[in-house]
């Protein structure tokens, strides 16, 4: 594993906890309860941020099949959770894709090609590895901070007050 691998990783992870450490002391009602006008709660971002580690590393970089959480897709508009998805399960889902991401990620060269490609796409291009983690990244960063604004309208909390 090239030291250029570490680096992005290590900022990937933590963006990744950050999204995790905003949200994992909020009550399951306040992890369901929808923040903003488009609806969706932070228990649903986390499942959203769950999916992009899947679609991005497993199914474009890996190849691997499509299927996850009951659903036989690459799509990451995965943002609606029933009553019958636990903040548990959801939690765990996300830390398990994070947990295959990064073992692919750490068995591979940045200028690894993706496996996959997807239709919707059009002409854009995602040529390698190096290109998923800094796509993950940015996707991370920004619900991260999305996370942020959710927290705080929820009860005040703030994780980083610069």
């Amino acid at each position: 594993m090239s030291g250029d691998v570490v680096v992005l990783l290590d900022a990937l992870d933590a963006h990744r906890e950050h999204a995790l450490g905003i949200v994992e002391s909020l009550s399951e009602e306040q992890l369901r309860a929808p923040c903003v006008p488009s609806q969706w709660c932070p228990l649903g971002m986390i499942l959203h941020l769950a999916a992009s580690e899947h679609y991005w590393f497993h199914c474009m970089f890996a190849g691997l099949p499509a299927d996850f959480y009951g659903h036989r897709t690459h799509a990451l508009d995965l943002w609606d959770v029933s009553e019958r998805d636990s903040v548990q399960d959801i939690f765990s889902l996300y830390r398990l894709q994070i947990e295959v991401s990064n073992e692919l990620a750490r068995s591979s060269s940045l200028d690894s090609p993706l496996e996959a490609r997807d239709p919707a796409w059009g002409n854009w291009d995602a040529p390698n590895l190096h290109f998923v983690i800094l796509q993950v990244i940015g996707h991370t960063a920004t619900h991260a901070g999305h996370l942020d604004v959710a927290r705080e309208f929820l009860d005040g909390r703030q994780w980083m007050v610069l």
